[in-house]
């Protein structure tokens, strides 16, 4: 293939990562100043591990049960964190809060 048709090709796939924009505003809303760039770093490397160890986590699984039990496992596991972020949230007021405020 030639390289021009070629590099188009991912762009679409860039979009995807733009839901981080509208977790990112009450994040920076919820930590001082003074601790933006550790807390944005450390919020980065926590996104990347997650992203790196869970396919790790549940292709074992999936090595030993079946791929659907696997992914069933992992959409449960990302409803629990889900709903467990939304009470933290609730229990803060809606404001974000966390160790920062």
């Amino acid at each position: 293939m030639p390289l021009i048709p070629a590099h188009p090709a991912p762009s679409p796939s860039r979009t995807g990562f733009a839901y981080a924009l509208g977790l990112q505003r009450p994040f920076l809303d919820a930590v001082p100043e003074a601790r933006r760039g550790q807390a944005f770093g450390l919020l980065t490397a926590g996104l990347m591990s997650v992203q790196g160890a869970a396919p790790v986590v549940f292709g074992a699984v999936a090595e030993f049960t079946d791929a659907g039990v696997s992914i069933a496992l992992a959409g449960l596991a990302t409803v629990c964190v889900a709903g467990c972020l939304a009470a933290w949230r609730m229990r803060c007021g809606g404001k974000g809060g966390g160790p920062w405020a």
